[in-house]
């Protein structure tokens, strides 16, 4: 594999995760072609709390989902989501189990 490898996250996953976050106002959620977007609860501009989820495929890429469960707390469930659905561990290496 290549240095640069990192692992694409299920959409599914990352909006299931996004809707049992405490800080989404899960009431808000919207999906227009490849985007999904939801309001964070607060009282903010709805500009400054909207969080916005790409996706042209069903994965979101690293850098946004990773960010997203940084953001909102699940980067826990994340590194166990990328170990068991794409073995790859936290710490740039990939785990071969073959």
């Amino acid at each position: 594999m290549s240095e640069n490898y990192h692992p694409s996250a299920a959409k599914d996953f990352i909006l299931r995760k996004l809707r049992e976050s405490k800080f989404i106002d899960e009431s808000t959620e919207r999906s227009v072609g490849d985007t999904t977007t939801f309001l964070r609860k607060g009282d903010q501009k709805p500009h400054k709390r909207t969080v916005r989820v790409y996706s042209p495929s069903d994965e979101v890429n690293f850098i946004q989902a990773t960010g997203l469960a940084i953001s909102y707390g699940f980067i826990g469930e994340l590194m166990e989501w990328y170990w068991e659905n794409k073995k790859w561990k936290e710490g740039e290496y990939v785990a071969r189990l073959d």
